[in-house]
């Protein structure tokens, strides 16, 4: 197994020690799953996080309508996280692969046991949480935007999800129809 992936990016993390590195890295383990695979259900206990080596990711929930929302999207190169899992309670959502990906999971309890062992372990959940704040925010900023301009900042700042997410999708996670989205990408486009 190619653990460089995971190497590079523990070690873009400032105040990680390389003892650390090394004992993550040796129990690193790695996880194919295809495109639409479900790898946690709304409800199941949330024992782990992932590190998303390479595909696409999504989460999203159902409301009491049975409404779908897309909440959040994961490229490659992002740690799949939640709070919830963190404080061992069920999944508030699904996660979904969007297409073929490879993901290096790490147990809850395992870094829990690290915390224990190395301090800098701290440096590493803290920038999980860093990133899961970051996300939120980005996302509650966007939806605060009229849908135009919700539709324009998504498409300047991660044209990729345009090219790996079905219209739906997008549509739910930036709080429209899919008929609305439609409708502001032809406007666009004349």
């Amino acid at each position: 197994m190619d653990t460089k992936p995971i190497t590079d990016f523990l070690n873009r993390i400032a105040g990680l020690s390389a003892g650390f590195i090394q004992e993550v890295v040796r129990d690193v383990k790695q996880e194919f799953y295809k495109h639409h695979q479900i790898i946690q259900a709304q409800g199941q206990p949330e024992y782990r996080l992932w590190y998303l080596n390479s595909g696409f990711a999504r989460s999203y929930f159902y409301d009491d309508e049975g409404q779908e929302h897309t909440i959040r999207f994961w490229n490659e190169g992002e740690v799949i996280f939640s709070y919830a899992g963190f404080w061992s309670m069920p999944a508030m959502e699904y996660i979904e692969i969007l297409e073929s990906s490879e993901l290096n999971p790490f147990e809850y309890e395992q870094l829990k046991r690290l915390l224990d062992k190395y301090p800098d372990t701290r440096v590493l959940v803290q920038f999980a949480i860093q990133q899961y704040l970051q996300k939120e925010q980005e996302r509650h900023l966007l939806c605060s935007l009229p849908p135009e301009k919700r539709y324009l900042k998504l498409r300047q700042e991660n044209p990729h999800i345009f090219k790996k997410a079905p219209l739906r999708m997008i549509a739910s996670y930036l709080h429209m129809s899919r008929v609305s989205l439609s409708r502001i990408i032809n406007r666009r486009r004349r």
